[in-house]
């Protein structure tokens, strides 16, 4: 939406709204209200405002909201590598780390969700590190990963100094089993014993705890009979949807790092709200390819 219309900077912070209350309609059961949405902003816009700005995105993109995102590939590679709880807490953790930076928008979804997979699994030690069968179903190599992965695994060490720390705040609750307080401490004994080029080995360093995997199988909303044929449409159409990797270079009154802060506020509210990850991913992607389409 973003990429396709001129905004104010001023008015970012409702750009953003208007996006996760759109993802909100398309993903939840039960959306939030408008008015709901105008809380979030602590009454900085009215009910209007938040209206107005989702037909405008809705215009601006041509109704084409659903798009492929990292997390719906990232969710069915943790089914097939039968991750457990605490492992599927830690690919979230680094997923939703990689949203907030404004570099990863340069990556594949499928490719991103196969590098977070990656990267949890250097730092859970599993050997082998990436699997025949992750390799089967990605079409992707440790070696066509690596740029990625390491990108991933170096924002574990920019967190800790970052002023942007939503993220990380929520991944050290219990609910997320404090998979980002042993995350930089698991990243730094894991750069200490291997160099970059053999990080392409297996190696690695967090307990997992529990490693009863998570079962979907109950679970009628996952079409499982159907899922091979829905990540092989999903990985055909994500180019159609990506923002472009340098769209921000055509913003003239906003840059990565208020990208950062939004998005960082973001996190904020789809932890108040209690909404699927999906939903949180989808006002992500709206919000890029807006900004793409609009320059401020």
């Amino acid at each position: 939406f973003l990429e396709k219309r001129p905004t104010s900077r001023r008015f970012l912070q409702l750009v953003g709204v208007g996006a996760y209350f759109i993802a909100a309609k398309f993903e939840e059961v039960s959306p939030p209200r408008v008015n709901r949405m105008v809380y979030m902003t602590d009454n900085a816009y009215t009910k209007e405002d938040v209206m107005q700005m989702e037909i405008s995105i809705m215009t601006t993109l041509d109704f084409k909201i659903c798009s492929p995102t990292a997390v719906a590939f990232m969710e069915r590679l943790l089914r097939i590598g039968g991750c457990s709880e605490a492992h599927a807490d830690l690919a979230r953790y680094l997923l939703e780390l990689t949203a907030i930076d404004y570099k990863m928008v340069k990556y594949l979804p499928s490719h991103l969700a196969a590098a977070v997979i990656l990267s949890s699994n250097k730092l859970l030690r599993h050997k082998p590190s990436w699997t025949s069968d992750m390799a089967a179903v990605t079409g992707l190599t440790q070696a066509a990963l690596r740029e990625c992965m390491m990108d991933v695994l170096g924002l574990i060490e920019k967190s800790e100094s970052s002023s942007l720390q939503a993220v990380r705040s929520k991944y050290s609750q219990p609910l997320c089993n404090e998979v980002a307080k042993e995350a930089f401490r698991a990243y730094t004994a894991l750069m200490e014993r291997q160099t970059g080029h053999a990080l392409l080995s297996p190696g690695s360093v967090i307990s997992e705890g529990s490693t009863v995997p998570v079962d979907h199988t109950d679970c009628a909303q996952q079409v499982a009979e159907y899922e091979p044929d829905i990540f092989n449409v999903l990985c055909r159409d994500q180019r159609k949807h990506m923002a472009q990797a340098d769209y921000m270079k055509n913003q003239p009154y906003i840059n990565a790092k208020m990208r950062g802060i939004l998005i960082d506020w973001l996190v904020d509210v789809h932890k108040v709200s209690e909404h699927k990850p999906e939903t949180f991913f989808l006002a992500v992607s709206l919000i890029d390819r807006f900004l793409e389409k609009r320059p401020t």
